[in-house]
């Protein structure tokens, strides 16, 4: 995408992500739209607790 060979790209969130973050470029953003059915475009954030530490 740097050299202007590509118009966008798919891939995981994190990775995605952390590319957005290194480029430091503003023209960049993530996309607004979604596929269906292929999950969420946003961080679920969650924890698994050992249940005797509930």
């Amino acid at each position: 995408m740097h050299d202007g060979k590509v118009d966008a790209v798919m891939a995981m969130r994190g990775e995605v992500d952390w590319q957005l973050h290194q480029a430091h470029d503003p023209q960049w953003s993530l996309a607004e739209n979604a596929y269906p059915s292929m999950g969420r475009q946003t961080w679920e954030i969650g924890m698994a607790v050992h249940e005797s530490n509930r």
